[in-house]
């Protein structure tokens, strides 16, 4: 092709009448500008000459809306400068992503081991409640599993205000020593 035709000519060329050797001629112009442009951002050679192919491929294929490209190169850098950002921005959010997986599988074992001591301790403390005497569990049940006060609690079980606090107490006073014999790692 010729030499000297200009960027805007080989443009019309190939946008126009589909003219393959202005694309070449294109191709020829600017890939070694646009990949030295890209290898200097991304520090990456191969990553350079795949986003920079990949450029002229959409091109080529018609994808790009070149009827507005005032400049093949002004277009092209802009081109190339997107699909750096959005490279960056991908690899940021896939870097995220690899962090919390890594996080989630370090840290697996320490979640279920967590669900399993929680319903361990549920089960015990359950097993206690059921051990309280009748009167004194269905307080404690009534203070724990409702919004209830101890005077509506004395009312709905047909005692006095005193008796429901004593034997809230007196639960709470049984639960915490016969779960003080639980070893701290327990807990943990």
């Amino acid at each position: 092709m010729n030499q000297q035709l200009t960027d805007v000519e080989l443009l019309e060329r190939f946008t126009n009448e589909g003219d393959q050797r202005a694309f070449g001629e294109i191709y020829d112009r600017y890939f070694g500008v646009m990949y030295s442009h890209a290898q200097k951002m991304l520090k990456d050679t191969a990553l350079a000459c795949d986003l920079v192919q990949d450029i002229f491929v959409h091109i080529l294929l018609g994808k790009a809306d070149l009827t507005s490209a005032k400049s093949i190169k002004g277009y092209l850098y802009s081109m190339t400068r997107n699909k750096i950002l959005n490279h960056f921005v991908r690899e940021k959010v896939e870097q995220k992503y690899q962090s919390f997986q890594r996080y989630a599988l370090q840290h697996r074992h320490e979640t279920i081991d967590g669900i399993l001591i929680a319903k361990e301790l549920q089960e015990t403390i359950d097993a206690e409640v059921r051990n309280l005497p009748p009167k004194m569990r269905e307080a404690f049940e009534l203070s724990r599993g409702t919004d209830l006060t101890y005077k509506e609690i004395a009312q709905k079980t047909g005692s006095t205000e005193e008796t429901i606090r004593k034997h809230i107490y007196t639960a709470m006073k049984r639960l915490r020593s016969r779960l003080s014999s639980i070893p701290f790692f327990f807990f943990l």
